[in-house]
């Protein structure tokens, strides 16, 4: 017995080795893999933070577009010149100053005068004829919807700002001024400070001419708006394309950094964001000397528990399993006692609701047992009880089929996937095999009868196994009051 423990202990100290070495070695290889990954799992994350920025920039274009187009087509209506200005104002403008970050709208002439605001406000002759929004609307017929470079506000306090602007022709097609929505810088602070960024990892907005709307965090302590980039070819070649992944220095800092963009589709901006090289390859390393403590951990652990887990494995399994039996088996008769069927009652019924299958539970008595041990003395009830769990457990036929003593000389089976019809003819064979049992034996022994109470049920969620149980005992208690040796079937 010694030599077997003794060899055991080797295979399990030399299995756990062999364990150990191969982790280590798949841990090594891993991590080998990992270092080339690593720069791309940054790439992909931070591509992921870059589309959820570029949907929110978006949706905030279209809706500042959407104010826009409207006033163009209120234009055009018949008549909208004749009305009231609170009228026609109302009917451009369309509310617009209430959307987020809105600092106005307006309509400015071919000459870059205005014509009208959404608040109304006096412009005091304020003119906007040198604005990059305004020049290429008047120069470039077609260009659709533009989102101007940054500017300060003659308006409002020297408020930073980009515009966005669409052209009006007149009848004829030619320039007649432009509508334009201002929004705030703030949008865009507000919306990279949400951001959370590890290290020295950056976010950009920039347009596609290189200038910088906001940069987080930024070179002049002033998110760096309106700095002009440079693009060399790199640079141009991959911004030309919808979304993209590069490694190289910044043009800012200098810093090495793995760069994820996505471009916006209605507007010439694009969203960047950079991690540094240096940054993920210190939290590469300490990734490797967390797992490698661990593993020195673990493996030591492992051969030290071994020894002592060797030992007592296999007495805590023959005991558990000793236990288990104990308790869910009836001492008496074998069967399962009450704790038993109760689980599986409830698993029955659980998987009654998922399979839409009838479950079918019998309650069975012994009909006048009182009498019987009080006349024959309780050693001969045992033998009888005894007698009776056998029959009951003969129809416990399937693996589901659970046959259990639910209390002195109750029993219960449970009979899953089993309709009434079914039931009820396995409780007629019961009951009648018992009384026959019975005649065989005697005068006395022909007194041995049972009575049986039966419900079945699919299981719902309004129904629980209890209800079910409940039901069939009281099934069980009409059987024995009306005459006892019977069958009765209830409903749950």
């Amino acid at each position: 017995m010694t030599a077997t423990r003794f060899t055991l202990s080797s295979r399990l100290i030399a299995g756990l080795l062999i364990v150990s070495a191969a982790t280590l070695i798949f841990g090594v290889y891993n991590l080998n893999s990992d270092l080339h990954e690593a720069e791309a799992t940054s790439g992909r994350n931070s591509l992921n933070l870059a589309r959820a920025i570029e949907s929110e920039i978006t949706r905030s274009v279209e809706l500042y577009d959407l104010a826009l187009n409207g006033a163009i087509d209120a234009l055009k209506l018949p008549g909208i010149d004749a009305v009231s200005p609170e009228i026609r104002r109302y009917v451009l403008f369309d509310r617009s100053a209430a959307k987020p970050y809105f600092g106005s709208m307006f309509l400015a002439d071919a000459r870059g005068n205005f014509i009208d605001t959404a608040s109304g406000e006096n412009t005091g002759g304020v003119n906007i004829a040198d604005r990059d929004y305004f020049t290429v609307q008047r120069e470039r017929d077609g260009i659709g919807l533009y989102l101007s470079k940054p500017f300060t506000s003659r308006l409002r306090h020297n408020e930073t700002s980009v515009a966005l602007s669409r052209r009006l022709p007149d009848v004829d097609g030619k320039f007649a001024g432009i509508v334009a929505a201002v929004l705030r810088m703030n949008y865009f602070l507000d919306l990279v400070h949400r951001m959370r960024l590890e290290g020295d990892s950056v976010i950009t907005i920039l347009r596609a001419d290189g200038t910088i709307l906001v940069r987080e965090p930024s070179a002049d302590g002033n998110a760096d708006t309106g700095r002009q980039l440079s693009f060399d070819s790199q640079l141009l070649t991959a911004f030309s394309q919808s979304e993209g992944t590069f490694t190289r220095p910044s043009l800012v800092d200098g810093v090495r950094r793995v760069y994820s963009f996505v471009r916006l589709k209605d507007v010439p901006v694009i969203v960047v964001i950079g991690q540094s090289v240096e940054g993920i390859l210190t939290r590469w390393w300490q990734r490797v000397w967390l797992f490698a403590g661990i593993g020195l951990v673990l493996g030591a652990s492992a051969i030290t528990l071994s020894l002592l887990l060797r030992r007592e494995f296999r007495r805590r399994m023959a005991m558990e399993d000793q236990l288990m039996a104990m308790a869910r088996a009836d001492a008496l008769t074998g069967l399962a006692n009450r704790r038993a069927f109760d689980d599986c009652a409830q698993q029955e019924w659980a998987r009654s609701m998922r399979t839409r299958l009838p479950l079918s539970v019998l309650m069975i008595d012994i009909d006048a047992f009182k009498n019987f041990n009080d006349r024959h003395g309780h050693m001969n009830g045992d033998i009888l009880l005894v007698a009776v769990a056998k029959l009951i457990a003969s129809r416990a036929r399937r693996p589901a089929d659970l046959a259990a003593r639910f209390g002195g000389d109750e029993f219960a089976l449970i009979l899953p996937e089993t309709p009434p019809e079914a039931a009820e003819a396995i409780a007629q064979s019961l009951r009648e095999q018992a009384e026959a049992t019975g005649r065989e034996g005697g005068s006395e022994a022909s007194r041995i009868t049972l009575s049986i109470g039966l419900v079945s049920a699919v299981g719902t969620s309004d129904q629980t196994i209890g209800g079910l149980v409940a039901a069939a005992d009281a099934a069980l208690y009409e059987a024995k009051r009306s005459g006892r040796n019977r069958v009765v079937v209830g409903r749950i």
